[in-house]
């Protein structure tokens, strides 16, 4: 190895031929004519000065020589024996070097740069955080102990182009598992947001490799009143432009007049959605008692009303030893929540 090569400098370059050297945090090609490392010293010290120049001697990297230190050891005799043991010093923590430092804080590539955002853009979408977490001190300090050469992105880039990207990706996929089936069921159904704004979803139900697949082809605001030609209308728009219209074999949802009506304008097959047949013939069932459930409704209600009432019960439960339940409202489109509320009004879990 030539003298230049033993150099601590070499530490930090690659050399690219005999007369040139790349730095390996920036990349730049420096000139290292007649063999001198006088500019790989300079560069270091005007673009790198955190980066360490001390050689690393190799006395310096060898772990110390154990200390022997002379034990007496008794004897049963008037003699002493003398024995010789390895004592080893307890190491010292060490802090990272400057090297790492650098290392840690230098840019990431392009392509791990973008694997970083498509997770970000995972976690925020299926977590249901805001947008505003890329603002918030701890999670950037949380990310730069991690990784500190990943730049977070603003809030403006991940809506307006991060996410669109995504999606778009995600559509190429599902259009194309979608197309590559012959036969497809359907499940649709329509509510009212906390905001007064009414949605439409439809999904795609399918096998593919022996395997259930569902995929959302449809998830829109609705403003149009809901009558059965308008939804009708809705649901040939969508299957047109997923090309599946010739794809359908059934079409699942509730019994709603409006939309059974849309379905079978369309000559699809209807399969009543289950639950909702079952909760029907509940609610029927419920009607010889409806004045008993409409008393304990207004218990509920006035327990749910009055924060004073509530913690007065919950003192109650306690003086009682007896667990505290919370009371429970029903909806009228879960038979499951009355049977729930008139358990719990009887003290039952």
């Amino acid at each position: 190895m030539s003298s230049r090569k033993r150099s601590a400098v070499w530490n930090h370059f690659s050399e690219v031929d005999p007369k040139k050297a790349r730095c390996t945090y920036c990349s730049n090609t420096i000139g290292i004519s007649g063999g001198n490392v006088g500019n790989l010293n300079r560069h270091l010290k005007t673009k790198h000065p955190t980066v360490s120049l001390v050689p690393a001697r190799q006395e310096e990297l060898a772990p110390p020589p154990p200390v022997t230190e002379t034990i007496s050891v008794p004897s049963t005799s008037t003699d002493s024996v003398q024995s010789a043991c390895p004592v080893h010093p307890t190491p010292t923590p060490t802090q990272p070097s400057m090297v790492e430092f650098v290392n840690n804080m230098k840019p990431i590539g392009p392509r791990r740069s973008e694997k970083v955002d498509e997770q970000l853009i995972k976690m925020i979408a299926k977590g249901h955080h805001p947008f505003s977490i890329v603002e918030e001190p701890e999670f950037k300090k949380l990310l730069a102990m991690l990784c500190g050469g990943y730049s977070l992105p603003t809030r403006k880039s991940l809506s307006n182009n991060l996410l669109p990207q995504m999606y778009n990706r995600e559509l190429i996929k599902a259009r194309a598992k979608v197309a590559s089936v012959s036969a497809i069921c359907l499940t649709t159904d329509g509510w009212t947001s906390i905001n007064n704004e009414h949605f439409i979803a439809i999904t795609a139900h399918y096998i593919k490799n022996s395997q259930l697949h569902s995929t959302m082809i449809g998830c829109v605001q609705y403003p149009d009143r809901a009558t059965a030609a308008n939804l009708a209308s809705h649901m040939r728009n969508v299957l047109e432009e997923w090309a599946i219209s010739d794809k359908v074999t059934a079409i699942a949802s509730d019994n709603g007049a409006n939309i059974v009506a849309a379905i079978r304008a369309r000559n699809w097959r209807h399969v009543a959605c289950f639950a909702h047949t079952l909760n029907l013939c509940v609610q029927n069932a419920l009607v010889p008692i409806s004045e008993t459930t409409a008393k304990v409704k207004q218990v509920v209600e006035y327990f749910k009303r009055s924060s004073q009432a509530l913690a007065k019960l919950r003192e109650l439960q306690g003086q009682l030893n007896v667990p505290q339940l919370k009371l429970k409202q029903d909806v009228v489109t879960r038979f499951n929540s009355t049977y729930l509320r008139h358990a719990k009004a009887l003290g039952r879990n």
